[in-house]
């Protein structure tokens, strides 16, 4: 009994583990929330954010983030591979996630909010006046979290999953049938 039931444990583990990278951060609210314009303090911390991750690809990789998908989200990956970045060094997974989000607002046109519920404050991604929002900032320090050592992150799979997720929420182009 016991041996099938950390059987069980372990292949829901592995699930889990295997699942729970590709899960965009896709958020529809409910209940009581709150969505705003940055501040000008939320705007200065996300940009340290951003200068803090061009900082470290500059001095590591010699390459600067360029606002070019394919070209940042190869040097996101090139960070996370170097494994100069270590597994609980939250605050600069946090910050590649700016850079992530940066990526997502130009690709679908999405715009930096601050959400506010019960739960607290927090900078997210949402198209104009939709109440569904995507948090990329921890997109990328979640999926490090479940890693037991080394940081697994498949960054081009994040960004596709979560344009994957939001898209059916755009408006769809003239002609795009």
């Amino acid at each position: 009994m016991l041996k099938k039931f950390v059987k069980m444990l372990l292949v829901s583990s592995l699930f889990l583990a295997i699942s729970f990278p590709s899960q965009a951060q896709i958020f529809i609210p409910t209940g009581k929330f709150l969505l705003s314009e940055p501040t000008k303090l939320d705007i200065f911390h996300t940009d340290r954010q951003r200068k803090l991750i061009d900082d470290l690809a500059r001095r590591n990789l010699g390459t600067p983030l360029r606002g070019d998908k394919s070209s940042d989200i190869r040097t996101l990956q090139r960070l996370l591979d170097s494994q100069r970045i270590a597994i609980d060094d939250t605050a600069t997974l946090q910050a590649m996630g700016v850079a992530l989000g940066d990526l997502l607002a130009k690709e679908m046109h999405l715009d930096w909010v601050i959400f506010e519920d019960k739960n607290g404050r927090n900078r997210a991604l949402r198209y104009k006046d939709r109440q569904e929002v995507l948090f990329p900032i921890t997109m990328i320090s979640r999926r490090a979290e479940v890693s037991d050592t080394r940081i697994s992150v498949d960054v081009q799979a994040v960004f596709d999953k979560a344009v994957e997720s939001y898209s059916p929420l755009l408006p769809k182009l003239p002609y795009s049938d």
